[in-house]
């Protein structure tokens, strides 16, 4: 490269030193261009050389070096929130452990798994520190994975539109028999709502939800914006209840009784931001619970059912868990922790975080449950979990990362 630019700039001193001549201008003038000009030709054309002789052509590494990457922005370390100092946050996986998770499940020896877009992985505590190091991918190529729960050996997963069961009859860790349970679901009309949240009763009745299959109405599927029960062999599903507009998740507390999260509407109307907030709903058989046409806090008169706990505004309810209160003080069996995943909408962050919900009775035989955030600082927390020690496994969409929360009892 050096040669080739000494040889362009002899060139054109050459050129130049006899346009000066022609234009009749002094002679010294003339000369003393093409002394200038020739000397650094000279001069590059023997730094070429040397370059080329010592092995390296240092023009060449600067066209095909690449630019040094930005430095990363630092990215904040969750926190517990103020009031919870006896409870302390830590790392259960390497951030990127996982590629943009959804959700997961523990089976029965503690082993976990955890859904993504393109299959279902397996993650093992192999040396008991509670830090998940060998993972390995257990079943399933391609779509969606919203939902899994684990029964009696097997793998249960709500993925676009269908239910599938995964065994790992030999138990190397990958399943082996896959069973398709259900199919047809909707899925995908309206943003990401789909199939997701799952749950097995003890006796085996398999419960899921359905998203709405637009922000505010109209409906256009009978299916959508329910939660749907089916036996555990699979076959038809029943509805169980409906008026949910996206319940992303499901769980069931010790008493039995059934909890949905679910997301409040982007807007009412074109030109009108609507501020419903998020919801916590106590999901009984044959209620309706408001949407399309209802939303928050309603009426008896519409013939719906009420929030018993309202979330903040857009923040994106995802992954609900009832925690039996085992390892944690007294008052917290029965709690209900949601991971808020994130606002799409609203004009400043209302999610990435978890919050608490304490239930209690009401004078009619009712829930009502009052709401506090616990931690925060996540990038995009998507799920919820209790481990066997009464802590919380926390999974970070946006981190590809598991977090514990564990109390300490200081």
């Amino acid at each position: 490269m050096s040669v080739l630019l000494a040889a362009l700039i002899l060139v054109c001193s050459a050129a130049l030193a006899s346009l000066l001549a022609w234009m009749d201008t002094k002679g010294r003038l003339a000369l003393l261009s093409l002394f200038l000009f020739s000397g650094l030709a000279i001069v590059l054309v023997a730094v070429g050389l040397s370059l080329r002789e010592s092995g390296s052509d240092a023009a060449l590494l600067i066209e095909t070096a690449t630019p040094a990457p930005p430095t990363p922005t630092p990215v904040p370390t969750p926190s517990m929130a103020a009031g919870n100092d006896a409870f302390v946050i830590e790392a259960a996986s390497e951030p990127g452990a996982f590629e943009l998770p959804t959700s997961f499940t523990l089976d029965d020896a503690g082993n976990l798994y955890v859904g993504f877009e393109h299959g279902i992985d397996i993650a093992r505590d192999r040396d008991g520190d509670g830090f998940y190091e060998d993972i390995s991918h257990f079943g399933h190529d391609g779509g969606w994975v919203f939902g899994l729960d684990f029964y009696e050996g097997s793998l249960y997963a709500a993925i676009d539109g269908s239910v599938q069961r995964f065994t790992d009859t030999d138990g190397d860790g990958v399943a082996d028999d896959v069973v398709v349970l259900l199919t047809g679901l909707p899925r995908e009309h309206y943003g990401g709502h789909s199939n997701s949240g799952i749950a097995i009763t003890p006796e085996g009745l398999i419960y899921m939800t359905v998203g709405g299959t637009s922000d505010h109405g109209p409906e256009v599927e009978p299916l959508g914006g329910t939660i749907l029960t089916m036996p555990i062999a699979g076959g038809t599903a029943d509805l169980y209840a409906s008026g949910l507009r996206n319940p992303y998740d499901i769980a069931f507390c010790p008493d039995g009784r059934l909890y949905a999260s679910d997301n409040g509407p982007d807007q009412l109307a074109d030109d009108v931001t609507e501020t419903t907030p998020d919801e916590v709903n106590l999901v009984l058989p044959g209620r309706n619970y408001g949407y399309p046409d209802y939303f928050g806090v309603q009426d008896p008169a519409t013939g719906t059912e009420s929030p018993i706990a309202l979330l903040p505004l857009r923040a994106g309810a995802t992954g609900i868990v009832c925690h039996d209160g085992a390892g944690l003080p007294q008052g917290y069996a029965g709690n209900l922790f949601v991971t808020m995943w994130g606002t799409f909408t609203a004009p400043t962050e209302t999610g990435r975080r978890v919050m608490r919900v304490q239930l209690e009775e009401t004078s009619d035989g009712g829930v009502m449950g009052t709401t506090t955030e616990f931690a925060a600082g996540f990038g995009h927390p998507i799920d919820i979990l209790e481990e066997a020690d009464g802590s919380l496994l926390v999974l970070d969409f946006e981190r590809g990362q598991l977090f514990r929360i564990r109390y300490t009892g200081e």
